[in-house]
């Protein structure tokens, strides 16, 4: 009942907000961040019913800041609702929309999706080569909101599937709504996209790639060192 009253209260929010002013085509970057590995994806068609978990968080110019985490709402839609701002998406994220929603009087400067928690990654590769059970990707190319908000959108946290990186798979999305200074009055009103995400194979699949402790990789110099030396002996 309490998921449905928030999706009520988004739909109240969007009606009140009328249409979307204008297309804005967004800066898109990839970083590398913080490498995880799955064993194997689910499949390549996931809706907003199944990215539960995935940890949503918004910033605003007044210092305000909220993290929520996402959960079904009606059908095959997701979504978190927070104070006076809302994120939902309904159906098949290749194709389906993401509304974004915020009536606070401060503007919204940042958006972080990170899906990791809810083994759900964003798939931006639109042709080959393709991670194995994946298909075709989708990066945001048009945000439908407020005509003369820059939109600066980071895919971050490369995914490997098997130990392998195809080039496609990423834990989080960051959207800033700054311009590249960091000004700007940030976010206000709604605001609609597509981006495609994929579903890992279980839950709790998408770990971060162990890096060698410093004592390790001091070790492991040393003992190449070590070899390297006993090869020299022998030689002479």
């Amino acid at each position: 009942m309490k998921l449905l009253k928030n999706l009520l209260a988004g739909a109240a929010l969007a009606t009140a907000f009328g249409a979307h002013s204008a297309p804005i085509t967004p800066t898109i970057t990839l970083h590398s961040g913080v490498v995880h590995n799955t064993a194997a994806l689910t499949g390549f068609s996931t809706s907003g019913d199944e990215m539960d978990g995935m940890r949503v968080t918004a910033y605003f110019k007044d210092g305000f800041s909220q993290t929520l985490s996402w959960a079904d709402l009606v059908g095959d839609s997701g979504g978190v609702t927070g104070t006076g701002w809302s994120l939902s998406q309904a159906g098949d994220t290749f194709g389906g929309s993401w509304t974004l929603l915020s009536d606070r009087s401060s503007g919204m400067s940042r958006l972080v999706i990170d899906g990791q928690p809810g083994d759900t990654l964003f798939d931006v590769q639109s042709d080959d080569p393709r991670s194995p059970g994946s298909a075709f990707g989708l990066v945001i190319t048009s945000v439908d909101g407020p005509s003369s908000l820059p939109v600066f959108a980071r895919y971050v946290n490369e995914v490997q599937v098997g130990g392998i990186f195809y080039g496609d798979l990423y834990t989080t999305l960051d959207l800033s709504f700054l311009d590249a200074s960091g000004g700007g009055d940030g976010f206000t009103g709604s605001m609609v996209w597509e981006t495609d995400t994929d579903s890992s194979a279980v839950r709790g699949g998408v770990v971060p790639v162990p890096v060698p402790e410093p004592t390790a990789l001091v070790l492991a110099s040393a003992a190449l060192l070590g070899l390297a030396a006993a090869r020299r002996r022998r030689t002479k």
